[in-house]
């Protein structure tokens, strides 16, 4: 893969990961950058608007840690200790305020959080244990538009 932003790595062609796939593992990619980088999964979420009207919304890519604060499972697949899923529990979750998330469940124990920020919504993960959020830029390369990842996480 080549990096063309300083802290920063590409991962994937915006094109091939289309609205509505699931959460993907980025770990390898980015541990071609960085050896000891956190696992982090990457998630692409559409902005609806209104029909007609233009220019039709950027995809918004969203990418955040891969290990649940609660007990270190996989958020994408579980654990073979606790319990495993075929594909990553994502669905979206009424807040406070009237506030719709759209969450990611971990498989082993039911820990919540929000798909774009990491921000820990129900437990067992305690108040405050959220996942490490990265930061994403669409950028191209030569004639095609990829996704690159952030390498340390936002602050």
């Amino acid at each position: 893969m080549t990096t063309n932003i300083p802290g920063f790595v590409q991962t994937i062609k915006v094109n091939d990961f289309l609205p509505g796939d699931p959460p993907i593992d980025i770990t390898d990619i980015v541990r071609q950058a960085d050896s000891g980088a956190t696992p982090r999964i990457l998630a692409r979420l559409e902005t609806d608007k209104p029909d007609g009207e233009q220019p039709p919304s950027l995809p918004k890519f969203f990418s955040i840690a891969r290990r649940c604060t609660h007990a270190g499972c996989n958020i994408l697949k579980g654990s073979p200790n606790w319990a495993t899923a075929d594909r990553p529990i994502v669905f979206s979750m009424l807040g406070e305020g009237a506030t719709v998330y759209p969450v990611i469940q971990c498989p082993c124990h039911g820990s919540r959080f929000d798909l774009t920020s990491g921000k820990r919504l129900l437990g067992p993960a305690p108040p405050g244990a959220n996942l490490a959020q990265f930061e994403t830029r669409i950028e191209t390369v030569g004639e095609d538009a990829y996704v690159f990842v952030a390498l340390a996480a936002t602050a």
